[in-house]
């Protein structure tokens, strides 16, 4: 193995310590055997992942699945209820996209702010959503003194090249009773080891691309339990809580005609209606971590 990125969770630099368990367009994709933790192994990633999330197209993509999104918000908002988080509560959601949640938050109450850096969806979350949205790349000059009672990262951390820095950043703007909120995709989950069976055994490249992309900037990296305990747990987070979740699975199969027509279509929705239909066996394809600083 050649130069290499160590382990952003456990903070593992032991290069005999990281296993290639695929290659993904002329990338590896090492696990840490520490924590478990699964990741693309391109060092270009930081520049990879910040021209892709300031390519307009994604405001499109979003906008495609705007129902999904807005029933996934609504239920966000109600499991808010459970932490005993009222109206009138403060809310940074962190890579807000278009700000769907944030228009869902606002609705019950909440005093909401995005951060994203993609412009072109800040500006539809302004203009056609009404939510007061921030776009500006680290260190987030904007947020400066800022406090919040809730910081939020639905389906955002698998996306970034380095999360512990991005966290120790968002730490600063928590005060002892903030919660951080964090969705992501969940390496326990039985869908994902059926995946990593099948990827062995046909040994097909295509079944993990999706799961790994190197150089598109999306999916780089996957936690489990364990490694995202740790991360945390390093950055001086206690966890509270790890829930499954399904994420929008079970939205996706129920609206007819979401992704549009013909066989590539079908076919999606019939992953889509396998994934969920494999999520009650198991862990989840998702996770939802919810943690609060550490008392010193």
């Amino acid at each position: 193995m050649s130069k290499f990125r160590y382990c952003d969770a456990c903070g593992n630099q032991d290069e005999n310590s990281l296993k290639r368990v695929y290659q993904v367009d002329g990338y590896d994709v090492l696990k840490c055997k520490v924590c478990g933790f699964v990741y693309v192994n391109n060092p270009a990633l930081t520049k990879v992942c910040s021209e892709l999330f300031q390519d307009a197209g994604t405001v499109e993509t979003h906008h495609r699945y705007r129902d999904v999104l807005m029933a996934v918000g609504e239920s966000h908002c109600k499991d808010f209820q459970k932490l005993s988080i009222e109206k009138g509560s403060s809310i940074l959601d962190f890579g807000c996209g278009n700000g769907y949640f944030l228009s869902i938050a606002q609705s019950h109450g909440m005093k909401v702010l995005g951060l994203e850096i993609n412009k072109a969806a800040a500006e539809y979350g302004r203009q056609e959503l009404g939510v007061d949205i921030i776009a500006e790349p680290p260190p987030y000059p904007s947020l400066t003194g800022k406090k919040f009672d809730v910081i939020t990262m639905w389906g955002v951390i698998e996306h970034l090249p380095k999360p512990s820095l991005v966290l120790k950043l968002l730490r600063s703007h928590m005060h002892e009773d903030s919660w951080l909120i964090i969705q992501t995709p969940s390496e326990d989950a039985l869908v994902r080891r059926a995946v990593h069976l099948l990827n062995r055994i046909l040994r097909k490249q295509w079944l993990t691309s999706s799961m790994y992309q190197s150089n598109t900037g999306t999916h780089t990296q996957c936690f489990n339990r364990k490694s995202i305990r740790i991360l945390l747990g390093r950055l001086r987070f206690q966890i509270r809580e790890i829930e499954d979740a399904t994420y929008g699975f079970r939205y996706m199969v129920k609206k007819p005609g979401l992704m549009g027509g013909g066989l590539k279509v079908r076919l999606k929705r019939a992953i889509a209606l396998a994934g969920f239909m494999l999520s009650f066996v198991g862990h989840k394809n998702h996770m939802v971590v919810y943690a609060k600083l550490r008392k010193i």
